[in-house]
């Protein structure tokens, strides 16, 4: 990792931008999310569409990063999950200054280990990270895109051993067109992934490493032969699913966020869902001491 020596932000300055209701919003939050005898680890703010809560985010964003600015930690990361994946690289920009803090964006968690690896590698003190629950909790696709199975093969292939066996091209391959599928795992082999999430990864699928490789053999007998036996793609997009959930586990493992806010977090009812898969994921993402802000425009309806 690059290591800089970086200049400790002016909270003030942050802070000063901000509207007295504003900078009041900031003060109550952070003093119930940090300082209080009974402090807790949510917080909402709610008021009406433009009164600027993205601000208010910022100047909490700033009070904590001017808490743990000396901390002994490598880099104080924000997770952000807004619904819109344009508004979501809108309003990131406005929560950190780009003077020292980074901002990366992703569709879906589970391509999130190159992004992590270039985030971190840059040595930047701050980082944001941005979600879109739709698509980066939402598991019920078992094939994916064909960049995450090119992450997932690629990891495989170094830990496993697989050395581009037709076996395994052919199993994470699914429907894709096999010219595509080469140079989509060609061009993924050249970006440095995130150490901790390669290894929660391999871990976690260890447990059916077996079970991979028979459906390896499977799947180079139908390309020798051209026989496909009943019940091999329903086996291959369960595998296919099993894998890319346990990629997004380790993803949600693998970050350790000071802040998550959850921007309209009324539209992430799954995610507050204790027995939902989305929920376990945002469990993880949320397990490790990590403070939770929940945005949103009045009325909201309060869940039970």
């Amino acid at each position: 990792m690059i290591r800089r020596k970086w200049q400790k932000p002016d909270l003030e300055s942050t802070l000063s931008g901000l509207k007295d209701f504003q900078r009041s919003t900031v003060d109550y939050a952070y003093h119930r999310l940090y300082e209080a005898r009974d402090c807790v680890d949510r917080f909402l703010v709610a008021d009406e569409t433009g009164l600027g809560k993205t601000y208010v985010a910022r100047g909490i964003i700033a009070r904590i990063v001017d808490r743990l600015w000396d901390d002994p930690i490598e880099s104080i990361d924000i997770v952000y999950i807004c619904s819109n994946s344009a508004i979501a690289a809108q309003n990131v920009r406005k929560l950190v200054s780009a003077e020292f803090g980074k901002t990366v964006g992703s569709s879906r968690i589970t391509l999130l280990p190159p992004e992590l690896a270039k985030l971190h590698e840059s040595g930047h003190r701050v980082n944001v990270i941005a979600f879109t629950p739709g698509t980066s909790f939402n598991m019920k696709s078992s094939s994916g895109v064909v960049q995450e199975r090119a992450i997932i093969y690629n990891i495989l292939r170094r830990h496993w051993g697989l050395s581009d066996r037709e076996g395994p091209l052919r199993l994470l391959r699914c429907n894709v067109d096999p010219e595509r599928w080469l140079e989509t795992i060609e061009a993924a082999k050249t970006q440095p992934l995130d150490k901790t999430i390669v290894q929660g990864f391999v871990r976690r699928c260890e447990r059916y490493r077996d079970e991979f490789a028979a459906l390896t053999r499977q799947a180079a007998r139908i390309g020798r032969t051209g026989y496909e036996p009943v019940g091999f793609r329903r086996a291959q997009l369960a595998m296919v699913g099993r894998l890319r959930l346990d990629l997004a586990r380790a993803c949600m493992s693998g970050i350790r966020p000071a802040l998550v806010i959850m921007d309209e977090f009324h539209r992430f009812r799954d995610l507050l869902d204790v027995e939902s898969e989305a929920g376990n994921l945002f469990r993880a993402l949320v397990g490790t001491g990590a403070k939770v802000l929940l945005l949103s425009a009045t009325p909201y309806k309060m869940y039970t």
